[in-house]
């Protein structure tokens, strides 16, 4: 009748629908049918039958789909439905993870003794009720991954049983998107269901990240120094010389904002390792102009700039900053921090790149970065020419732990039998990005390959912008190179010219072909023209007015102002429909008044103003329940700094159910600071309640204490979090650093979950000019009902050695125990540029 050729791949579950036509595409009647399935070489597959739905009701369980995987005698038998899901969807190393299973008996005959098996990673332990199975490997191939059983027993015909199961996430789970197996089994091992896969997304919680803590001297010319990571956030020098960060996993680089730094100091770039769970102490001393003016090895008081790279089986990570006074190079590679935080490599460096640069159709990049090498040299006082190398984490790491994608939660029940859907898989992505610009003109290429599930694509464009006396010219386009430019391309131009002084105006023209889309982007260019007008008659009085017209979509008009602290906000058009919707603030002395009205309903308002240290707002109108909020700032007695709120809601319910509160109180002691916070936030759906307790020491010699701890109680369970970290120097070159993590999750019908983890470091000279490095990193867990701990940790020995002109390497081994991570040689080496001896 039809013969089809399925291009899928091994080892995965694969679906086809017949849409019972034959070959020449005429619709066969309804009947029996019988179909085969060859893979190469004629190996056969599959054999089954298919049935009209009157006729599949009663059908003798002899009639089945026989399925043979790898020349087993697995068997798929499919008198079964099953369904699970997990919840919630995003756990943190710590939690309770519930996993609910719907097993449904659709025929008319009974099914004895159902058994459910899960193939779970080794992070995640069922609690009590599930035997683990002895298999070492999965059928589904992966390493790592453990089978546990679950009897359900009995189904009777048309019957389902319904039920959950409780798991805790090891301290050491892993960050990304995660798969788990479910199968539903005879006591003779025939599969009795369609296997299905459900997913869980582990997020950087409170064991994953590390800790770091610089210490810049001397404290008086230290204070509002401004240092930043290479490719990513800014920090601020405290009052006490500080700096404290809490970020994923890596290498960094921390380097000196030359135009904070007090006149006749300098700075050094460092780098930085940060562990998971551990602490990391800097000391980054600054020092007089001069001495930078003499730094051995060659280096200029220009040049900055600092190296780490580390390899280990897991993969290499490096990262490096470096500039003169014409020159910048930076450069960060980590697949694994790439993906795990979801972009820890920030696209604020594009947007540093591309500050100065006009693009019509806008930056076709939304995905995270693992690789990111940006570069500029300065040709002249306004001319220079930058370049960019960048690539996704899916270029780098498997499949399996590079998905990405939205979940659709479905529930167990007999009415939604369906599973999680399955996210896609991450394109790998590499681009490059090249941009010579001077005074009054601009020209940029990029390219970018990437996939559309199994085809590759390869994106080009250009862009150039251009200054013509008053008028700036900006021109891009964009070309998937698998498809003519007349049907895969984009282009688009925009203008900007002043008014006499009065402000601009500023036209825009998009065109994009039928099929030109950006594969690896959400949101897509939509051809069309816009024009905005922004006038400034005098100062402090501002009007813009835009309109836009898009093929997609009706046009669009909308007018905003600001005559002195007047600002108003006037929407006209939306999608081609007439429909007006209006903001106004209006300044009454130190108070202030906003009216919301779109047409669709009663007008909404606020009313705010600050009086003193104290802060309040009212607002009301429309379906929205009237709200009063008061809060005051300011210090309180022995210098302490206060930050208290409250609000109040109109609704049903008590007073508890009605008022967000809120208190921050923070000072000092001598050496050192301590912070407490208070929170209540009650809410439809999960009211809760929370406080915080901090405290930090700083004493002079290279010493370090942190403690902290916090609770949260919510509608289903509550969670207490510590963290106590103590850095110690025992002599010139002996150093000892510990933290120590503790977590305790509490999830109604679960129980407690308790779980630690201390991580301890220690480095002590051995030789001349050569150092020993012992890292221990510990986990455990347990819950409160018994029935399993958990345990898993990493134990490192190394050597490093300081060499001249600013190097230093090190190089060991981990040995992972228990659960834990895989161990495996180390290399890590370090550079700074300038870096004088002994600092």
């Amino acid at each position: 009748m039809r013969t089809v050729l399925l291009d899928h791949t091994g080892g995965q579950w694969h679906t086809w629908v017949w849409d019972g036509f034959d070959e020449e595409g005429r619709p066969l009647p309804p009947a029996g049918y019988y179909y085969t399935i060859f893979g190469p070489e004629s190996h056969l597959l599959a054999a089954g039958a298919c049935l009209p739905e009157e006729e599949a009701v009663g059908v003798s369980p002899a009639v089945v789909v026989r399925v043979v995987r790898d020349g087993s005698d697995t068997t798929v038998d499919g008198r079964l439905a099953l369904a699970a899901a997990t919840e919630p969807q995003q756990v943190r190393g710590g939690d309770w993870l519930r996993l609910e299973w719907t097993v449904r008996n659709p025929g008319t005959q009974p099914v004895a003794s159902v058994r459910l098996e899960l193939d779970l990673p080794g992070w995640l332990r069922p609690q009590a009720g599930v035997e683990r199975v002895p298999l070492a490997l999965t059928p589904s191939g992966r390493p790592g991954y453990e089978r546990w059983a679950l009897e359900v027993g009995d189904l009777p015909a048309g019957g389902a049983q319904s039920g959950h199961v409780w798991m805790a996430v090891a301290p050491f789970a892993p960050p990304g998107v995660h798969r788990l197996g479910v199968t539903a089994r005879d006591p003779a091992g025939q599969i009795l269901a369609e296997p299905i896969e459900v997913t869980v997304t582990v997020v950087p919680g409170h064991f994953a990240a590390g800790r770091l803590v610089v210490q810049v001297m001397p404290v008086e010319a230290a204070s509002g120094v401004v240092f930043r990571i290479a490719g990513g956030p800014r920090f601020s020098v405290d009052a006490q010389g500080l700096i404290t960060w809490s970020a994923p996993p890596g290498l960094y680089v921390l380097v000196p904002e030359e135009d904070t730094l007090p006149a006749g100091w300098t700075a050094p770039a460092v780098p930085v390792r940060l562990a998971p769970g551990s602490l990391t102490y800097l000391a980054i001393p600054l020092r007089p102009s001069a001495d930078a003016a003499t730094a051995p090895h060659g280096a200029s008081a220009e040049e900055r700039g600092a190296l780490a790279v580390e390899a280990e089986p897991n993969g290499v990570r490096l990262a490096a900053a470096w500039g003169t006074g014409d020159s910048r190079l930076e450069l960060n590679l980590d697949p694994l921090r790439a993906r795990l935080d979801q972009g820890t490599v920030e696209n604020a460096v594009l947007r540093v790149m591309l500050a100065d640069v006009l693009l019509p159709l806008g930056w076709p990049w939304s995905e995270d970065m693992a690789l990111y090498m940006s570069g500029r040299r300065k040709l002249g006082e306004r001319n220079h020419v930058e370049a960019a190398v960048m690539a996704g984490p899916a270029a780098f790491v498997g499949a399996d732990t590079a998905t990405t994608g939205d979940l659709h939660r479905a529930p167990a029940t007999e009415k939604a039998m369906r599973s999680y859907t399955v996210p896609e898989e991450a394109a790998p992505l590499w681009g490059l990005h090249v941009l010579r610009q001077e005074e009054a003109r601009a020209l940029g290429a990029l390219w970018i390959l990437g996939t559309d599930g199994d085809r590759r694509e390869e994106m080009l464009g250009i862009h150039g912008q251009a200054q013509r006396g008053l008028v700036r010219i900006a021109a891009q386009a964009l070309w998937r190179l698998t498809l003519p430019p007349s049907v895969g391309g984009a282009w688009g131009v925009s203008a900007a010219a002043p008014l006499s002084g009065l402000g601009y105006v500023e036209a825009a023209y998009r065109w994009a072909a039928p099929q030109f889309y950006v594969p690896w982007r959400k949101q897509q260019a939509i051809g069309g023209w816009s024009m905005s007008l922004r006038l400034q008659p005098q100062p402090g009085t501002e009007w813009q007015s835009s309109v836009q017209v898009s093929n997609a979509h009706g046009p669009q008009l909308d007018v905003a102002g600001r005559v002195g602290a007047w600002e108003v906000r006037q929407r006209l058009v939306h999608d081609g429909e007439w429909r007006p919707a209006t903001s106004l603030t209006l300044p009454v002395g130190d108070a202030w008044v906003t009216v919301r009205a779109d047409g669709q309903g009663p007008a909404l308002w606020s009313l705010g103003g600050q009086a003193g240290a104290w802060t309040w707002q009212v607002s009301t109108g429309g379906a929205e329940p009237w709200e009063v909020g008061l809060a005051w700032q300011g210090t309180g007695p022995g210098h302490t700094r206060v930050h208290a709120g409250a609000a109040l809601r109109d609704g049903a319910g008590n007073l508890t159910q009605r008022v967000d509160a809120h208190l921050a109180l923070s000072g000092f002691l001598g050496v050192a600071q301590w912070s407490v916070e208070l929170h209540w936030q009650p809410s439809d759906h999960d009211s809760n309640a929370g406080a915080a307790l901090g405290w930090r020491m700083n004493p002079a010699g290279g010493q370090w204490q942190e403690a902290e701890i916090r609770w949260q109680r919510g509608r289903v369970g509550e969670t207490w979090e510590a963290r106590l970290a103590h850095r110690r120097s025992l002599g010139p070159g002996k150093d000892v650093t510990g933290q120590l993590l503790l977590r305790r999750a509490s999830r109604d019908g679960a129980g407690g979950l308790n779980s630690g983890q201390v991580s301890w470091q220690w480095t002590r000279p051995i030789a001349d000019g050569w150092r020993s490095l012992t890292e221990l990193g510990w986990s455990v867990q347990s819950p409160d009902s018994g029935g399993f701990v958990q345990a898993g940790g990493e134990l490192g020995w190394g050597v490093a050695r300081d060499m001249d002109a600013g190097w230093r390497w090190a190089a060991g081994w981990r040995w992972s125990t228990g659960s834990g991570a895989g161990g495996g040689p180390f290399v890590r080496v370090e550079h700074v540029l300038g870096a004088v001896s002994g600092n």
